[in-house]
C-alpha cells in the first residue's frame, strides 16, 4: 500500500478505503487515538449510501473528522466535531479497544 500511495507517482493514491486505512495506520503508529468509520457523501441534496470511509482522530479533547481519501478540493478546512457525552464515551470505548 505504501508504494501505491506514496512512491508510485501516478497522480492519485487509491480508493478512500485504501488511503484512509493507510493514514490511520500511520497516525496510530505515531500515537494518535483514531477510529476508522463509515461515511456518506451528500450529492444532489441528499445522503448517498454508506460507501465511504473516514477517520475520527482525537487530539487533546477535540475529535476531528479526517478524510484524506475524498478528492474534493473544496474541503480544505479543519474543524472539530461536537459530540454528545454519550457519543464521546462510545468513541473513547472504541478507541480503547483498538489499542
Amino acid at each position: 500500500m505504501y508504494e501505491k500511495i506514496v512512491t508510485a507517482n501516478r497522480g492519485r493514491g487509491g480508493y478512500c478505503m485504501q488511503v484512509n486505512l493507510f493514514f490511520a495506520t500511520v497516525m496510530k503508529s505515531l500515537g494518535f487515538e483514531l477510529i476508522a468509520t463509515g461515511g456518506r457523501v451528500h450529492i444532489d441534496g441528499g445522503p448517498g449510501e454508506w460507501s465511504h470511509q473516514v477517520n475520527l482522530v482525537q487530539i487533546n479533547e477535540t475529535i476531528y473528522l479526517v478524510d484524506v481519501g475524498f478528492a474534493n478540493p473544496a474541503l480544505e478546512k479543519y474543524f472539530g466535531i461536537k459530540l454528545t457525552e454519550k457519543e464521546q464515551n462510545a468513541i473513547k470505548g472504541t478507541m480503547t479497544d483498538l489499542k
